[in-house]
């Protein structure tokens, strides 16, 4: 019988993996009436397996075709076609392998100053390209995440909808669409990525060639007189570029238009780029002297022409953007309503502003190399030393450049890194000397006795606050922020006070009270509502530290001290009348009992001596006379809180009792026992 069963069971799973293996072997194509969420697997192959594929989806979709009705079939069958197409696409693209090749390095033996010069233009292409894959996939990745969530929901939706819709079909085809195109995209960035990293290889390894070059320069073929002639035909060049901007300025200021704008932006651009070419003529003027006469200039001047070359290069730096954008902005305009000579005027501006931002673009790269090539043939301790501080001043400026430029505004107020750097700098400045005034306030207090030390804290918590606060407001009005800037964020941050924040503020604004009021100092010996007693230690901004007898601190809320009633001992001065209650037995006399009594009193420190102690008979208590001794004190005088004075006089009333033979009673019980009958 087991055997059977083994049989048995075996024969079916036998069979159950073949049918599986069959399916996977010939799976079915993805059915836009029935999609499933992982439709996509079946194209999911090698291109030989996918060209096969894509046939059977085309028969599919020819004999869905022929059961659609004439009205949905008119909006299939375009989709359907977009499907082929795509999948068709998705295949060749697949068919080329992502590898990434390597990169071979040129180095020679020798180079001329010109294939030098010719390394460093292509090193401003290549990083031109790099920047352009870069902005190219990242656009792609963002347009990408947008797609994935569109089909995402898409699918969901279809998932749930019903198998009866008639434009379901509609809407499988729709998501296969927009799938296809989602998994060639995703073949783009991974094509990019590769010839991004190519690319970038390629960019070391061409840096790595220039380091070597800058020492294999062939210093024959640098012709200085020629380097020299060519600066000053840029300089006359730049001149004239001027004086033509000047006189169209002039031309235009009456009747300034569309064209004239552009004429004047365009004359603009044309001396900016006249500009750059001599920052570039200078610069490889540099590198040339450098190369074949390091003797004839130091280290320090060589780096103060590059200073005065880079100030310029940072003008140009800061208006470009503007340039840019004025061109993007005329040039639409010019589509709109332009007439044909406004048109190409407008695509010319674009053509020489490209010329501008490449040019100057390859000067950053001249920069670079002129303090490489300093460093190369500049090897004296000196000149080293020498080196380095001025390239260390030349990068302080151009990243000093960089955080000038602005990275947000607040209303029409540009924010600068160094703007921020700037305020965080002030606020910190202010915070350490308010925290040095304050400490400087109880330090004066301390040394003066005849100063109370509560008015002392009041003072040093009230300076610190002021001078903070103060602070603050210099260091944001120090980058020109208009106050009125700060509306709209008032409105929102009530807002958030009135919700999240009012506790805290409101323990703000009791503690500055506190402060200001003086009905609570450092010192004060105070009763809570809820009867704990204790000094008052600290009142800090948002609560106020208490120490008990009992050696335990109590952090209360500011707030309590405003909005709640507590009792302030020490609040104008320690005198006060206190009331001992005590009883004596019955036929005691009541001349002794208030001699003793009065005695008693006057043994205690504190009692005042111009106030003569009374003593009252209030009641007739169960267990005998119930007396009240009534006596002034000044609790200043000892080193005992408050509902310690009590203990005080009963100690000595006992004690004189003792002493006087008067006799103090206890409850007396009489238990009658009463026969049961």
């Amino acid at each position: 019988m087991q055997a059977l069963l083994f049989l048995f069971v075996f024969f079916f799973v036998d069979i159950g993996q073949l049918c599986g293996a069959e399916e996977e072997v010939n799976p079915s194509p993805p059915n836009p009436v029935q999609l499933k969420a992982s439709w996509w697997d079946y194209y999911d192959v090698d291109p030989e397996r996918l060209e096969i594929r894509i046939q059977k989806t085309d028969e599919i979709f020819q004999h869905l075709s022929m059961e659609l009705p004439e009205t949905v079939k008119e909006e299939a069958a375009p989709l359907m076609q977009q499907i082929l197409v795509g999948l068709a696409t998705y295949r060749e693209m697949i068919k080329k392998p992502l590898i990434l090749h390597a990169v071979e390095e040129h180095k020679h033996e020798s180079y001329t100053f010109q294939d030098f010069l010719g390394l460093i233009q292509q090193l401003n292409q290549l990083g031109l390209m790099l920047e352009t894959i870069h902005h190219q996939i990242k656009i792609e990745k963002t347009n990408l995440r947008s797609d994935q969530s569109y089909i995402d929901a898409r699918l969901a939706a279809y998932l749930s909808s019903s198998k009866s819709d008639p434009v379901r079909v509609i809407k499988g085809l729709k998501i296969m669409v927009r799938k296809v195109a989602i998994e060639i995209d995703k073949r783009k960035i991974a094509e990019l990525e590769i010839e991004k990293q190519h690319r970038q290889n390629a960019f070391e390894a061409l840096k790595n060639e220039l380091i070597v070059a800058q020492g294999r320069i062939d210093k024959r073929t640098i012709d200085i007189p020629l380097l020299q002639k060519e600066v000053e035909t840029c300089q006359n060049l730049l001149n004239q570029h001027q004086d033509n901007l000047a006189y169209i300025q002039t031309q235009a200021a009456n009747h300034l238009n569309l064209l004239a704008s552009e004429q004047i932006l365009f004359q603009t651009l044309k001396y900016a780029h006249t500009k750059v070419r001599c920052i570039e003529a200078k610069l490889e003027l540099i590198l040339g002297q450098v190369i074949i006469q390091p003797e004839r200039k130091s280290v320090k001047e060589l780096y103060k022409q590059l200073a005065v070359l880079e100030e310029e290069r940072n003008l140009v730096d800061q208006e470009l953007g503007d340039w840019k954008s004025a061109a993007d902005l005329y040039y639409e305009i010019s589509l709109n309503n332009g007439s044909q000579e406004v048109v190409k005027l407008a695509q010319d501006i674009g053509v020489i502003i490209q010329k501008v931002d490449q040019q100057h673009r390859y000067n950053g790269y001249l920069f670079d190399q002129c303090s490489e090539v300093i460093h190369l043939y500049y090897t004296s301790m000196s000149d080293r030393f020498t080196e380095y501080w001025e390239s260390f001043v030349f990068k302080w400026r151009q990243y000093s450049t960089w955080a000038h430029k602005s990275m947000f505004k607040v209303g029409q107020t540009p924010i600068t890194f160094y703007g921020l750097l700037k305020t965080l700098f002030l606020i910190v400045i202010a915070y350490f000397i308010a925290k040095f005034v304050r400490l400087w306030v109880n330090a004066i207090g301390k040394k003066q006795s005849r100063f109370k030390q509560a008015g002392i804290y009041s003072l040093g918590r009230i300076s610190y606050y002021a001078i903070f606060i103060i602070g603050i407001i210099i260091a944001i009005s120090s980058i020109g922020l208009d106050f009125t800037a700060f509306a709209v964020i008032a409105g929102a941050l009530s807002v958030g006070i009135g919700f999240g924040l009012q506790s805290i503020v409101n323990n703000f604004v009791s503690g500055i009270i506190l402060l200001l009021e003086k009905k609570l100092r450092v010192g004060d010996l105070i009763q809570l509502e809820t009867g704990e007693v204790g000094r008052v230690i600290e009142v800090n901004v948002r609560t106020t530290l208490v120490r008990t007898f009992d050696n335990l601190e109590i952090l209360v809320p500011n707030a309590d001290f405003v909005s709640k009633r507590f009792t302030n001992w020490t609040l104008t001065d320690r005198i006060r009348r206190v009331r001992i209650p005590f009883s004596v037995a019955y036929g005691t006399d009541k001349g002794l009992v208030k001699q003793a009594a009065t005695e008693a009193a006057k043994n205690v420190e504190m009692t005042l001596e111009d106030k003569v102690p009374q003593v009252w008979l209030n009641k007739f208590g169960e267990s005998g006379l119930d007396f009240e001794l009534v006596v002034w004190v000044n609790e200043s005088l000892v080193s005992a809180p408050p509902m310690g004075t009590a203990a005080w006089y009963t100690w000595e009333l006992e004690t004189s009792f003792r002493r006087h033979g008067i006799e103090i009673p206890y409850p007396v019980r009489d238990v009658r026992l009463t026969k049961v009958p």
